[in-house]
């Protein structure tokens, strides 16, 4: 019996400031009703509370992941309407980074995911590019092509 998965969306930003400051005003008042509408939209599975948060990123790092049914979900939510919007105006908020800021992959359903999955995938997403690993939405896999790979090594 195959193990339900889900996708994962986890995304790692650098504030160009404290959330407290001017700088960040407009994304710290946007932010819940950016989530409102993440969690309102169809596919749309829970932003979790990651077990180990403020371990691994800390100071003016933020990180943010929901869990999804698709890819295709996600992907509507993340391109249109509000979110879209907010989108555009993050490099007034946050800053540009060498390696990439996001990264997507299909979890156990059953296991809460942590700080130290999102930074694991997003080092093999830098290191090896996109695999059904740890991918990008330009470069995205399904699920069953996941489930192939128990580990990132077997992605080589």
């Amino acid at each position: 019996m195959q193990k339900k998965q889900y996708l994962i969306h986890a995304n790692v930003a650098i504030g160009k400031a404290p959330l407290d400051s001017n700088i960040m005003s407009g994304f710290v008042q946007n932010i819940e009703k950016v989530n409102t509408v993440g969690s309102e939209s169809h596919g749309f599975i829970s932003l979790p509370i990651l077990d180990d948060a403020g371990e691994i990123y800390v100071g003016d790092s933020l990180v943010n992941v929901s869990i999804w049914e698709s890819i295709e979900d996600l992907k509507k939510f993340t391109y249109t309407g509000m979110h879209a919007e907010i989108l555009k105006k993050r490099r007034s908020w946050f800053e540009e980074q060498s390696i990439p800021n996001y990264v997507l992959f299909w979890f156990d359903a059953a296991v809460n995911p942590k700080e130290a999955d999102v930074k694991e995938r997003i080092e093999y997403l830098t290191k090896f590019g996109p695999t059904p690993y740890a991918f990008n939405f330009r470069n995205s896999f399904t699920m069953s092509e996941a489930e192939l790979y128990k580990t990132g090594d077997e992605c080589l």
